[in-house]
């Protein structure tokens, strides 16, 4: 995958393909993974095949590697199509996953796409607002986030810090900013808050923020949320192709088509359910450190 990403060989390509149609259970994503990580127009085919098809894993899979194909691909515009597609997928699963793939191949016009899923499960909506902050920074509308700010009062703790996360990686606030102090204040999640004083040091407003930012850095029980709070905000200037393999507590091995919850360096969340190989593949981390959460925090 790593060689065909960086030399799409047409012949390669077809023969991965071929090799595709025989393979079963977990070979059989780390086939597709190769495939997805070629820019080319008959790459991005095969992933539309592969979303296509009847078996969910594999339409997770497609739209779990259709975030390699953005802006500089030879097939973006076809890349995006699928992804589109995939939001109304019957799989929960799959929504989420296309829902974040989005986040790197949609323009503004995939932000209203992405707002039903800030109110649907919870995999869905944590991926949505990932995705929705960081069109709304490739596009450097900071107004596009606006929708961030109703999941920001969402009752689950990982779409909350999601969503502050991704007002943060936007440069966008709510309002006076009265929303993201409180959470820094009192949410009792230290993701939640961790997320808040993230979204606040990127994007100050004023003596309030100030104050804000002081107490938490003295008080919070959680020190890397302290630290988030006198830290200045720097985001990664590159992105790298990584897998994580999900191992659960009380276990040896990844664990197939388990749930995950993944922090990225520039503090967004990816969340989803592993493959066949009991692993997810990001084709675009920002580049610095990945942290597994405990999947089951509400």
């Amino acid at each position: 995958g790593g060689v065909l990403s960086r030399a799409p060989d047409a012949g390669v390509v077809a023969r991965l393909v071929r090799d595709l149609e025989l393979a079963a259970g977990p070979d059989r994503d780390t086939i597709a993974e190769a495939i997805g990580r070629a820019s080319s127009v008959p790459a991005v085919s095969a992933l539309g095949k592969l979303a296509d098809s009847a078996d969910v894993d594999d339409a997770r899979t497609a739209a779990t590697l259709l975030a390699a194909h953005g802006s500089e691909s030879p097939d973006a515009a076809h890349a995006l199509a699928i992804a589109r597609s995939l939001l109304a997928h019957r799989d929960a699963t799959v929504r989420a996953q296309a829902a974040f793939a989005l986040g790197t191949l949609g323009d503004k016009g995939a932000i209203d796409a992405l707002v039903p899923l800030l109110h649907a499960g919870t995999d869905e909506a944590i991926d949505a607002a990932t995705a929705i902050g960081r069109i709304a920074a490739r596009i450097k509308d900071a107004a596009a986030a606006r929708p961030l700010c109703d999941a920001a009062r969402a009752p689950h703790s990982y779409v909350r810090a999601s969503a502050f996360a991704a007002l943060a990686v936007a440069h966008a606030r709510c309002d006076d900013g009265a929303l993201e102090r409180h959470a820094l204040e009192s949410d009792p999640s230290d993701a939640v808050r961790s997320a808040a004083a993230l979204a606040i040091v990127a994007s100050p407003r004023g003596d309030a923020d100030t104050r804000a930012r002081v107490r938490c850095a003295a008080e919070d029980r959680s020190g890397a949320v302290a630290t988030r709070c006198r830290t200045p905000v720097v985001a990664p200037s590159r992105t790298h192709a990584v897998a994580v393999y999900v191992i659960p507590d009380l276990a040896s091995a990844p664990v197939p088509n388990g749930p995950y919850v993944l922090l990225l360096e520039d503090g967004s969340l990816h969340a989803g359910t592993s493959d066949r190989r009991g692993a997810v593949f990001d084709p675009v981390a920002p580049q610095g450190d990945l942290t597994l959460l405990r999947a089951n925090e509400k």
